[in-house]
């Protein structure tokens, strides 16, 4: 199990900002390794690895002798700020879809 803190950096183009989900500083998880692959690529043996998001900080510790609260993740769509991530994206795809669709008419 590893204890992850991802950092979002989202970086979107002045015609897609109203795509670009607001995102907390921080989003704390445990995961545990799913896989891991040995791939070539240019000529250089890259170690990949995946991951399985199982936990999510639910209350941190404010005091050492506290413990925190993790809640399990069956899915994307239990977490709110990766259900909210897909849900913009999706929408993204969908106008990028239409309006490539346009262009070729």
């Amino acid at each position: 199990m590893l204890h992850l803190n991802l950092d979002p950096r989202l970086r979107f183009p002045e015609e897609l900002k109203q795509f670009q989900p607001e995102l907390p500083f921080k989003v704390p998880f445990v995961a545990r390794l799913a896989h891991t692959y040995v791939r070539e690529r240019a000529g250089k043996r890259l170690l990949q690895h995946g991951l399985h998001l199982v936990y999510e900080l639910q209350a941190a510790a404010l005091d050492p002798s506290e413990l925190e609260r993790w809640k399990l993740i069956r899915g994307l769509r239990d977490n709110p700020v990766l259900a909210l991530v897909s849900a913009k994206l999706n929408h993204m795809r969908g106008h990028r879809h239409r309006q490539n669709t346009r262009q070729e008419f």
